[in-house]
């Protein structure tokens, strides 16, 4: 089964902070993941890096995990909540999994 662990920043590509709450941004997620995938697993985090101008950033970031769910219906979720967050990129990692459902 594959799992594919999603990584979704909340500064705004644009004004390079955060302009939608995190709650807000959860519902934005959960929504759509509920709509396509039919289920995730969220968890808030907090994301940092060092941009190329050497700028250190922390970001609250949410991180969607799914099982079983197809690739496009993955990359359809990622490419909405890019439009809908204001997101230059998106994290996705697949793996393979021997996850089950019990």
């Amino acid at each position: 089964m594959k799992k594919h662990t999603i990584y979704i920043g909340l500064n705004d590509k644009d004004e390079k902070r955060q302009a939608i709450s995190t709650e807000k941004a959860l519902s934005i997620v959960e929504g759509i993941f509920l709509d396509v995938i039919g289920g995730a697993t969220i968890s808030e985090a907090r994301g940092i890096y060092t941009h190329d101008n050497g700028q250190k950033v922390i970001e609250n970031t949410l991180r969607v995990e799914t099982f079983g769910a197809d690739d496009d219906a993955i990359r359809f979720c990622v490419e909405y909540l890019k439009k809908a967050l204001n997101q230059e990129s998106i994290a996705v990692e697949s793996v393979e999994s021997n996850s089950v459902f019990m």
